[in-house]
């Protein structure tokens, strides 16, 4: 039972990571879009 609960508690560790991850990973994805977009906008002031 206790080696199952942690078993689980690992799984929803790795699953809140990977979650974690991807949204920076969008978050990067839309930054690079709207830089595209707005290239009068210096990076420095992009990633404050």
């Amino acid at each position: 039972m206790q080696k199952g609960l942690a078993v689980a508690n690992k799984n929803n560790l790795l699953f809140g990571l990977a979650h974690k991850r991807s949204s920076l990973l969008l978050l990067t994805l839309l930054r690079l879009n709207l830089a595209e977009r707005y290239k009068d906008l210096t990076l420095e002031n992009f990633y404050l």
